[in-house]
């Protein structure tokens, strides 16, 4: 009995081609992660370096303008006090200025018991011109003209320089009121002491001049103002702030 099929081949069906899977498409550069990431860095260092820069500049055009402003304020200042003083005293930079010299020899020929080379009177019209020059340097209104004007402790030097200017002139107007009177008195023994005594009063006078003068280069020459130059020992620049 025959198998029925028996040595049939048994057909296969064609083989199907293999599926293609998705290929993803490239991303572009620019897109890529870590160029964002680089260009975001660069970006924002340049950023910072332009916004310092910018800054820096403001703030150094600032402080070129409140120099400027300051060298403004004691040039003033300077020309104000020097001509406030001109008729009883003489400005010789670097040292501090003479004021009434005629006073000191006039002190000496008191004690000495020699006659005066200045009469009473021209020593009361000398103390009244002292008086006006000291007067004209505390009424310059320097407190306001230097107020918030970034002066910073060099402010209170400033005024102080002023106080002993006003303070030694007035010490130079005591001494010439006190010769007046030795100028006038008829007893020798009281002449000598009041010339003594304005000798001593003269000395305090010179001495507050000298610390005046000082503390007044160094602010010109801290200010830029190199009209002067400073003694030797003077000291260092005054603080600013």
């Amino acid at each position: 009995m025959a198998i029925k099929g028996k040595g049939k081949s048994k057909s296969r069906g064609v083989a199907k081609a293999p599926r293609r899977a998705p290929v993803p498409v490239p991303v572009p550069w620019y897109q890529r992660r870590w160029v964002q990431v680089t260009v975001a860095v660069v970006v924002g260092f340049l950023a910072f370096w332009l916004l310092t820069w910018v800054i820096d500049g403001i703030q150094d055009n600032r402080a070129e303008e409140e120099r400027a402003t300051q060298r403004t304020i004691l040039e003033t200042w300077q020309a104000s006090i020097e001509t406030d003083v001109s008729d009883v005293a003489q400005f010789r930079d670097p040292a501090p200025p003479v004021v009434a010299p005629q006073l000191r020899a006039a002190a000496k020929q008191v004690v000495q018991g020699r006659p005066v080379d200045m009469s009473a009177q021209a020593l009361e019209d000398l103390a009244g011109s002292l008086e006006d020059a000291a007067a004209a340097i505390e009424d310059y209104p320097l407190a306001d003209a230097i107020r918030d004007q970034g002066f910073g402790l060099t402010a209170d030097q400033i005024l102080s320089a002023r106080s002993e200017f006003v303070l030694a002139l007035r010490a130079y107007r005591q001494a010439a009121l006190l010769l007046a009177t030795a100028e006038a008195t008829d007893d020798p023994e009281l002449a000598a002491a009041i010339g003594e005594r304005t000798t001593e009063l003269l000395d305090g006078a010179d001495a507050l001049l000298a610390e005046a003068h000082r503390k007044y280069v160094v602010a010109l020459s801290a200010a830029g103002i190199r009209t002067v130059d400073q003694p030797a020992g003077a000291g260092g620049l005054l603080p600013t702030g």
